[in-house]
């Protein structure tokens, strides 16, 4: 499950976004590099989409959670997971 070129951690190519819950809220930080780039100055569209692609699935999983009182800080939990498809 934790394959995801997005945000897999067990994928060492992908771009390994990771979505956090603060308060109400889910926030992500991703800085592209030269590679991800369309023009100089701008990253590529797809990058973007596949960004925004993993942190709503991110933050679906993380509010399921908080609604099914899964303690998300517990590693031994398997959390809730969420894909596009579904």
């Amino acid at each position: 499950m934790a394959h995801c070129y997005g945000c897999g951690k067990n994928n060492p190519f992908g771009y390994q976004l990771k979505t956090y819950l603060v308060g109400d809220e889910t926030i992500a930080h991703f800085t592209p590099d030269e590679k991800s780039t369309a023009l100089p100055g701008s990253v590529y569209g797809g990058l973007v989409a596949s960004l925004l692609d993993c942190h709503r699935t991110g933050s679906a999983a993380a509010f399921a959670c908080v609604a099914e009182n899964i303690d998300l800080e517990n590693t031994e939990t398997i959390p809730v997971r969420c894909v596009t498809v579904h």
